[in-house]
């Protein structure tokens, strides 16, 4: 080092080495710093919707019970309280909560998503039906409680019907060319005309009937056509609403314990009694229980009460004519009537209740699907929030593109479908009222029982009874009227009428296992109640006498949940 140096070279090289060496440590700092910053930020943000699914899809919230009481509501969650999946009851609430804009559920997820604006939707597997029906209020309908038989109308071989309730046969015309034994405890109603080439063994109740019992009748919709060999037995009534008409020869017996009423129409066949060949008919058991023999030829009425004796009635009274001449017999046939007296206070009998001529709501066609959550469209979400612009809405928008940053995140969740109350309103059309695992059969006195408002209306159920879907139509023709039910089932698209009910003026009465049939499954049946259509202008009830919900398991479908959190800034 010279005289009047300051620093030496060693000097000056080391310290200038220490600023170059503490510039750098400053400036690698300062750029650490802001990458740790970054990422910080980063991860931050992209946590945002993983976080926000964990409390949603993960907690129960608090309470736990907080869709029963809202007011009480601190923490959203929509798992289940005692298990890992959802529950539909807390995500119906949650959205519709959200829909009203309820303060307590905007702040909480502003406050879940750090304030960044988000979509938040939920997708539930679709059921999709579509149902071609026609209403006609104008239409009688059936007003009774029976089964329907829908089997085959053409009885070649030889083939035993048995019938324990009241029962409808939809055939026009019931064809016997074979043999065929029907035999049914209670009423029975063949709903068009009936041939009979081959052999048919009919009875109809007991015959004779006790005198403290029932009666059950048997009806025709038409002509009854007979050439065959015929024994009949009805311990009640028997209505023809065409003709008799007897052919050939052969064993035919008729025995009827009460009247026989012929609503016929002769402008096709002259003759309401047409009978040319072998035949015997007893109307009334004597000495035990009496029937008479009615005709209705256009509007006037012919009785007859004892063999040989006809009356026509005058509409106050009833006055000695000679045999209609609507009736021709001819062979070896005799009619036996044990009747009963004629009075003046006589009212015109009426067409049994099976008798229609139409349904007032009729089941053509139904297309019964279902589609997996992963399969719909963002428009066919079940549940949508957004959060943007400093407001909320269920509105389906466009995720924004110019974003400085867009983060996503999706979950497949297992939802408890579980749907059940004791008492079910009915307001909106395609509206899940009752899902669930059956676990055991439910009992014949089972029954629930559906009120309807004292207006003209109609609602239309499907229901899923398994893999089996059934269609419950329930109809009130006019204010006054009383109302009537039928139900349809639906097997590859051909609709088969299988019951009908008739209630009061305010309601019906349904047994449930019509509705979810039996079943041996040990892992119990999945059953679904959907209203389809409601025409009622006030709201109906469904009211469940027996409280199916004891039987009724959870039922699990899977969900999609998807959510985009962004930045607007």
């Amino acid at each position: 080092m010279r005289e009047g140096q300051i620093f030496s070279l060693d000097a000056f090289i080391a310290f200038t080495l220490t600023i170059l060496l503490l510039g750098t440590i400053s400036t690698t700092s300062d750029s650490l710093r802001d990458s740790i910053s970054s990422l910080v930020s980063w991860y931050e943000r992209v946590n945002i919707p993983d976080n926000m699914l964990d409390v949603l899809l993960k907690t129960p919230g608090e309470p736990s019970d907080w869709n029963k009481n809202v007011s009480k509501l601190r923490s959203i969650g929509l798992r289940e309280e005692n298990s890992p999946f959802i529950s539909y009851e807390k995500a119906l609430t949650f959205f519709d909560l959200a829909r009203n804009n309820t303060p307590i559920v905007t702040e909480f997820l502003k406050n879940l998503s750090l304030g960044k604006p988000f979509c938040l939707e939920f997708y539930l597997g679709v059921w999709n039906f579509t149902v071609n029906f026609a209403w006609n209020p104008n239409a009688g309908g059936i007003a009774g409680n029976f089964d329907v038989y829908s089997g085959s109308c053409e009885i070649t071989g030889s083939e035993t019907l048995t019938f324990n309730n009241p029962t409808i046969i939809q055939c026009s015309p019931l064809d016997i060319r074979g043999s065929a034994f029907i035999s049914s405890d209670a009423s029975l109603c063949i709903l068009g005309s009936v041939d009979t080439y081959g052999s048919l063994t009919t009875t109809v109740g007991n015959y004779p009937p006790s005198l403290s019992g029932t009666y059950p009748y048997l009806a025709i919709n038409g002509d009854w056509i007979i050439t065959g060999a015929v024994t009949v037995n009805v311990g009640g009534d028997v209505y023809i609403n065409g003709a008799l008409i007897i052919r050939g020869q052969g064993s035919r017996t008729i025995n009827i314990a009460r009247d026989l009423v012929i609503f016929g129409d002769n402008t096709n066949n002259p003759y309401l009694i047409d009978i040319s060949g072998a035949a015997t008919i007893n109307i009334g058991i004597p000495n035990y229980l009496p029937g008479n023999l009615y005709l209705r030829v256009g509007n006037t009425w012919y009785a007859s009460n004892k063999t040989g004796e006809w009356y026509e009635w005058t509409g106050d009274s009833w006055r000695r004519v000679n045999e209609p001449p609507v009736i021709s017999t001819t062979g070896n046939f005799a009619l036996n009537i044990y009747g009963y007296p004629l009075t003046n206070t006589w009212t015109p009998p009426t067409p049994p209740p099976c008798f229609t001529s139409g349904l007032p709501l009729d089941v053509f066609s139904a297309s019964i699907s279902y589609t997996y959550p992963q399969a719909l469209n963002r428009s066919e979400a079940w549940g949508r929030i957004t959060y943007s612009g400093s407001s909320f809405t269920t509105a389906l928008n466009e995720i924004p593109k110019n974003a400085s940053w867009i983060e996503y995140a999706s979950r497949i969740v297992s939802v408890d479908m579980r749907k059940y109350q004791t008492e079910i309103e009915v307001n909106s059309n395609y509206t899940r009222l009752i899902s669930g695992v059956l676990k055991y059969t439910l009992p014949l006195y089972a029954r629930f029982h559906i009120n309807v408002p004292n207006e003209t209306g109609y609602a239309l159920f499907v229901i899923m009874d398994g893999e089996k879907a059934k269609l419950l139509g329930i109809v009130k023709t006019d204010p006054t009227s009383y109302v009537q039910a039928y139900l349809w089932t639906n097997a590859t698209g051909d609709i088969t009428l299988r019951k009908t009910y008739l209630g009061n003026e305010t309601s019906v009465s349904i047994p449930w296992v019509d509705v979810f049939s039996e079943f041996s499954s040990e892992a119990g049946k999945p059953i679904e109640m959907w209203v389809y259509e409601t025409s009622f202008k006030q709201p109906i009830y469904i009211i469940d006498d027996y409280n199916i919900g004891l039987l009724l398991d959870h039922r699990y479908e899977l969900g999609l949940v998807k959510l985009w959190v962004w930045d607007e800034g």
